[in-house]
């Protein structure tokens, strides 16, 4: 028993450890995001400036303009019109990749906030309340209904949760008694000392150091209990049963595998063998989680750095075309500045 607590125990600390190299890696991250949010912000505010200063170049050509030069006046300024909507498109666009961008930092802080739930107390969940990560204690684990959980659920005490209740990863407690209220659906592993499953309750394997009980018409992958079994009416188990004492079923109960009685040797020695294996994925788990963490963050930074790199070039290209001015003949872009057209050499100051 020492044995298996300094098992936990390790396990317990490398885990803490993962989880705050993995913190420290997203707030580096995040701090990495706001950079990128303020520098597209900046270039944001150079476009509108560029819009502002149009604005104003076509206000001092409306005053400067004489009557005699109705025509060329309204084509420049039907034109500076066109310009000045095409870089009111652009501020929209600009406006819009700004609102995108922060709405994708909300969502990365919210992931980062979202990690595993690590107490050294009892926990108590709320219904209908939706936890992002994995929820890890040393005292008891209480949910009321409709409890949604998006990793797995550790304790050292009791975990008792309420009906409806989905849990996307294992639930773990070794030295404690685990309830799971009817019509809830766990996707994992169920293990601890004893065990006791509501009515039409759907997991894959349950693991118990003593008494096992299944509710009606409860839907299970295999079952291994180092106590007594019992299954209620209508309950289903895909692959096999083993136990050690006795297994007792109710009407219509349906085992598809093998019904394997075993000594408690066996059990314990198959046990260990379970756990190392488990170990052994987890730990692939968490590096390929974390892997695609920096693939997905490293994708997100490089978009931002091409559409940046966009912005700037069309922003280089606007100011050229500000230093040159155009013929009114011949409409060759001559050096702001000319007294005459370099191509029709037609007078340019008037």
């Amino acid at each position: 028993m020492d044995d298996q607590k300094d098992y936990i125990r390790k396990k317990l600390k490398k885990y803490r450890d993962q989880i705050r190299r993995l913190r420290e890696e997203k707030e580096n991250l995040e701090k990495e995001i706001e950079q990128l949010e303020e520098e597209n912000r900046d270039v944001l505010n150079k476009k509108k400036k560029v819009l502002e200063d149009k604005e104003k170049e076509l206000e001092e050509m409306e005053q400067g303009l004489v009557n005699d030069e109705d025509t060329k006046k309204d084509k420049i300024i039907r034109e500076l019109e066109s310009e000045n909507q095409d870089l009111e498109r652009q501020v929209e666009e600009l406006d819009r990749e700004n609102e995108n961008l922060m709405r994708e930092v909300r969502e990365k802080k919210n992931v980062s906030k979202s990690g595993p739930v690590l107490s050294g107390n009892d926990i108590a969940i709320s219904s209908n309340t939706v936890v992002a990560g994995s929820i890890e204690c040393s005292g008891r684990i209480e949910g009321e209904e409709d409890v949604k959980i998006k990793g797995s659920i550790e304790a050292s005490g009791d975990i008792s949760l309420g009906t409806k209740t989905e849990v996307e990863g294992d639930i773990i407690s070794p030295s404690g008694e685990v309830k799971i209220g009817d019509n809830s659906e766990i996707r994992g592993v169920i293990s601890g000392k004893k065990i006791l499953l509501g009515e039409k309750v759907k997991a894959r394997s349950v693991e118990s150091d003593s008494r096992l009980e299944v509710g009606k018409e409860s839907k299970l992958y295999e079952i291994s209990s180092g106590g007594n079994v019992f299954l209620a009416d209508g309950v289903q188990i895909e692959g096999s049963v083993e136990y050690v004492g006795s297994l007792n079923t109710g009407e219509n109960v349906i085992i598809k595998k093998s019904v394997l009685p075993r000594s408690e040797e066996e059990m314990e020695r198959e046990k260990i063998e379970a756990e190392r294996e488990l170990e052994a994925e987890e730990e692939r788990r968490d590096m390929s989680g974390v892997e695609d963490l920096s693939k997905n963050i490293q994708e997100g930074l490089d978009s931002i750095e091409d559409e940046m790199s966009t912005e700037e070039n069309e922003e280089e290209m606007s100011t050229e075309g500000e230093n040159k001015i155009e013929c009114p003949i011949c409409q060759h872009m001559n050096d702001k500045g000319a007294e005459s057209c370099e191509v029709c050499e037609a007078d340019l100051t008037v």
